[in-house]
């Protein structure tokens, strides 16, 4: 996690001197679910914090986030506290983000529908610790801008390719996962986000 807070600290000094139209901070809430080899592991609450650097209908954004099984536990007692297999993620990555107005005052007012895109990091946690590989994602999704706050409605999709060294021992994992098995996943996502900044 270390590179991702260097590479938005590097975005925050380049967004000081760039020509840009809108700098800001966004963070976002929301759920993924798992599919192909992670498809065994229930999906879980999904988190991510970036910096954004837009100019007109572009925006770059560099991020990291995690997904979290554990978030909203409840209370267990007897048998339902008998350990699940539970698997998470963080990563980081950068992203290219395209713009379309659906209705616009001026460029820090307005409503639009974007998609976006680009290469991510990953590092697996709980029963997939120990993996790590890259990946790719996207999505697509409505957005508003009023000058000093924004929002959006983001639906996406992670896709991850992760290895473990030989040595790596995974407690717990389902069949199909050794330790120096590689994991094919996806993992779609809805996440609300809000940001702060110069829209």
């Amino acid at each position: 996690m270390r590179s991702i807070f260097l590479s938005i600290a590097i975005l925050a000094g380049l967004g000081g001197t760039a020509a840009a139209e809108g700098v800001f901070v966004e963070e976002g809430i929301g759920g993924a679910d798992y599919r192909g080899d992670l498809a065994a592991f229930d999906g879980a609450p999904r988190f991510q914090l970036s910096l954004g650097l837009r100019r007109g209908a572009w925006t770059l954004s560099l991020f990291g986030g995690a997904t979290e099984p554990g978030m909203f536990g409840i209370d267990c007692y007897g048998s339902e506290c008998d350990p699940t297999p539970t698997a998470s993620y963080s990563f980081g990555g950068a992203d290219l983000k395209r713009a379309w107005p659906l209705a616009a005052k001026n460029e820090h007012l307005a409503v639009r529908l974007f998609m976006h895109g680009g290469a991510r990091w990953f590092d697996g946690d709980d029963d997939i610790e120990g993996y790590a590989g890259p990946g790719v994602g996207g999505g697509a999704g409505i957005e508003g801008d009023c000058y000093l706050i924004g929002y959006a409605l983001d639906f996406g999709l992670d896709a991850m390719w992760l290895r473990a060294p030989a040595a790596t021992v995974i407690a717990r994992a389902p069949s199909g996962l050794g330790s120096t098995g590689d994991i094919f996943a996806a993992a779609p996502y809805v996440m609300i986000t809000g940001r702060f900044g110069w829209m």
